[in-house]
Order: C-alpha cells, then sequence, then structure tokens
C-alpha cells in the first residue's frame, strides 16, 4: 500500500537519496520518518530521535516501508544525514508543515 499523495511520508520520498544503490538496505523516507516522529514526541537530537524510534521500531518499520524488521545503527544513520542536500529536504517538508500549521514557516 502506498502513502497517500499528501502524506508527509509522500513528500519523504521525493528526497534525493545520496547513497548508491547498492548502499540501500533501508529506504530514505523509512530512515527520515522514524527520525522525525521522534522529534514530533521530543527528542530534540539526532541520537535521541535515533534511540526513540528505535524503541519502537517493531510497530514501526512496516508502516514507515522499511523492509526488514533490524533496526539501522547509529553511524547508519548519522552518515545519511550528514549526506542529505538540507535544500531538497526542507523543499519537499516544509509545504507540508506550512499546510498542517495553516501558516507560512519562517526561515
Amino acid at each position: 500500500m502506498g502513502a497517500h499523495p499528501e502524506s508527509l511520508l509522500a513528500r519523504l520520498k521525493t528526497i534525493p537519496d545520496p547513497r548508491r544503490r547498492q548502499g540501500r538496505m533501508y529506504p530514505l523516507p523509512a530512515l527520515l520518518g522514524m527520525l522525525l516522529l521522534g522529534v514530533l514526541h521530543g527528542r530534540d537530537s539526532l541520537r535521541g530521535a535515533w534511540v526513540w524510534a528505535e524503541q519502537q521500531w517493531p510497530s514501526l518499520w512496516r508502516t514507515l516501508g522499511a523492509r526488514s524488521p533490524h533496526f539501522p545503527c547509529y553511524q547508519t544513520v548519522r552518515g545519511l544525514v550528514a549526506r542529505l542536500d538540507a535544500d531538497a529536504v526542507d523543499r519537499s517538508v516544509r509545504p507540508w508543515v506550512e499546510q498542517v500549521l495553516e501558516h507560512p514557516v519562517g526561515v
């Protein structure tokens, strides 16, 4: 089942993945989705969001579109986040955030 076209998960699918195809054990939208959920649950650091997601992974992985119940290690997530194009993430996520908040988000 695919994500609704106006959902945050659908927006995350539009972000270019900086990894080589053979290095994509975990789909980018699943990894970003788990981190965003951690932030929405009050975690204020990458490690904090990752720890939250690790605790929730058994109930999240299928919904987020991950292909495996095995949780990604912190280094995998940290390395991926460091390589992301921040502008591409902003272009993909900002419209969704502004729609949810019903007002523009400042830079």
